[in-house]
C-alpha cells in the first residue's frame, strides 16, 4: 500500500491534519461517516463490522505511518486520529441515529 494511503487513513481521511483541534476534528469526521451510513442500515451487525475494521486497519495503519516517520510506537503524533475513529465508532454503535442527545454526549 502506497505511504499516502497509509497517510490518508492513519490521519483520518485526513481530517487528522486540521490546523486546530485535529483529535475533535477527526472524531466529527466519524460521527459524520457513522451518521452517513446509519441512513442506509440500522443493522449493528454492519455497525459492529465497520467498528472492527476501523480498529484493524487504524492499528495497521499507526504502526505503519509511525515507520514512515521514524518514530517509535510509543509517539503519538496528534495528526493521528484513527484511534479517535475506532474509539468514537465503538461508542456510537450503541446509539440510535435519530437520538441527537445521545450522540452529543457520546460526543
Amino acid at each position: 500500500m502506497s505511504s499516502e494511503t497509509i497517510r490518508c487513513i492513519a490521519t483520518g481521511l485526513y481530517s487528522g491534519l486540521s490546523p486546530v483541534a485535529p483529535g475533535t476534528a477527526g472524531t466529527v469526521a466519524v460521527v459524520v461517516l457513522w451518521w452517513i451510513l446509519s441512513l442506509f442500515t440500522q443493522h449493528i451487525s454492519l455497525h459492529i463490522l465497520v467498528a472492527v475494521g476501523i480498529t484493524l486497519i487504524g492499528w495497521w495503519s499507526t504502526r505503519r505511518y509511525l515507520l514512515q516517520k521514524g518514530l517509535d510506537n510509543s509517539a503519538d503524533p496528534s495528526e493521528i486520529v484513527i484511534d479517535e475513529w475506532a474509539g468514537m465508532y465503538i461508542v456510537l454503535v450503541a446509539i440510535p441515529h435519530n437520538s441527537i442527545w445521545q450522540i452529543v454526549a457520546a460526543f
